[in-house]
């Protein structure tokens, strides 16, 4: 009997009903859909000898910040590769690269990933983890980034010919990588193929943002949140993004209103890393826009950080820890990270690169202006490494743009706004 295949015609090995739950557990991830756990969950339960379950699961589990019980699912689909013969060489090649990957070993799985897909190009649940602002190439620290990732994009181009989500992920890399036009054409391709894709949707978010389309950006994303379910992967970080829009447009009351309603406080339903820099993003332009102090919501997020992602590491992350810590007036945890980061800065270019961004955030938090400006500009070329779309990293342009304002340096400040006038001026700056 022949074996059933994935969408990609990857040869599965298990039974047909088991295939199909595999195959709407895949495009829920890649889709970046609804109830991902409790989808990868049924494929296991409906065959728990299909490795490629497992690592369903695992990937799932890291998606949500449970490393430990992701470490716990891929060493099932390791077991199996041992106990079971009826396991296919790619099938394999999956399970060791995507385990590297789980492991934390991110260069090492970077390597097999590219080894793997050099033979199974089409194997798309391997390439996932390699694309995207938050994967392996896009917090790789390296300041060529964007043009990796879009390089890889190219490269695999071919295989890949008329597929939702593929389409969809080029179209991000187009956009990061400048090329504003050829996304927007490849996203809509997308988006015509799957218009449930909510990684397209993310995509045409930061694409409404690269043009200045306030108003073509909020009716969209009002549109997609509309229907687009809580649970979703990339439901808070969609909201996120409206309520940048909402406060670039004055609207601050129904900005607000969003983080009320829509940002996932409690870190349930979002990666706890999309969590942790959504809401200290928000906030922190939020102050600079309003010049109004909140401590309790401040402490808030910095109490429910400790519990889901309590370590340090992460480069993107903790160059957002510093202004948390500073604004929730935790010395011990601002202390701590620092210490942190000094360990590690003469290693890793990107966490020097994140230490000079954390600290210039707290010396905006004392209206240390011109402190502020020094930092920025001595980081500048280097700020890429932290990680980030070019959306999130205008946090640093937003906080410059206030220093210069504040310092009364108009001449500068306009050369800024010209060079990315992305960034809209805050309330308290027009």
């Amino acid at each position: 009997m022949t074996a059933p295949t994935d969408r990609y015609g990857n040869s599965l090995s298990t039974d047909a009903a088991t295939a199909a739950l595999y195959i709407e557990g895949v495009d829920a991830m890649l889709s970046a859909s609804d109830d991902l756990m409790v989808r990868s969950d049924a494929v296991v339960a409906s065959n728990p000898n299909f490795a490629l379950g497992h690592v369903l699961c695992a990937r799932t589990l890291a998606s949500y910040g449970r490393g430990s019980e992701a470490l716990l699912a891929i060493s099932k689909a390791r077991d199996l590769l041992v106990n079971t013969f009826s396991v296919s060489d790619r099938e394999r090649g999956h399970v060791h690269a995507l385990g590297l990957l789980i492991e934390g070993r991110g260069a090492e799985a970077l390597v097999a990933i590219k080894s793997h897909l050099s033979i199974y190009p089409r194997d798309a649940v391997v390439l996932q983890p390699a694309t995207g602002i938050f994967g392996l190439i896009g917090f790789s620290g390296r300041i060529d980034r964007e043009a990796e990732f879009l390089a890889l994009m190219n490269e695999y181009a071919a295989h890949y010919a008329n597929d939702w989500w593929f389409s969809s992920i080029h179209a991000f890399a187009e956009c990061e990588a400048g090329f504003h036009d050829a996304a927007a054409k490849r996203v809509q391709r997308s988006l015509e193929m799957n218009p449930r894709n909510g990684n397209a949707a993310h995509v045409q978010a930061h694409l409404h943002y690269e043009f200045q389309d306030d108003n073509g950006g909020a009716a969209f994303l009002r549109e997609w949140l509309s229907w687009y379910p809580k649970t979703s992967l990339l439901r808070s970080h969609l909201s996120w993004h409206l309520a940048l829009v909402e406060l670039s447009l004055g609207r601050v009351d129904a900005a607000w209103q969003l983080f009320r309603d829509d940002f996932d406080t409690t870190q349930a339903h979002a990666p706890p890393l999309n969590a942790l820099t959504d809401i200290v993003s928000w906030l922190w332009r939020a102050d600079l826009a309003e010049g109004v102090a909140r401590p309790q919501e401040w402490q808030a997020v910095a109490e429910r950080v400790a519990v889901v992602l309590p370590k340090f590491g992460v480069v993107f992350g903790d160059a957002h820890r510093a202004v948390m810590y500073a604004k929730s007036g935790d010395s011990n945890a601002l202390a701590a990270l620092r210490e942190a980061i000094a360990a590690t800065s003469d290693t890793r270019p990107a966490m020097r690169a994140a230490g000079v961004v954390g600290e210039a955030l707290v010396a905006a938090t004392e209206a240390r202006w011109h402190e502020v400006i020094d930092r920025l500009e001595s980081v500048d070329v280097d700020v890429v490494r932290i990680g980030g779309s070019r959306a999130q990293r205008d946090l640093v342009v937003a906080t410059l743009m206030t220093a210069l304002h504040q310092t009364g340096q108009t001449e500068r400040l306009a050369m800024l706004r010209a060079r990315r006038p992305q960034v809209r001026p805050l309330p308290l700056m027009r």
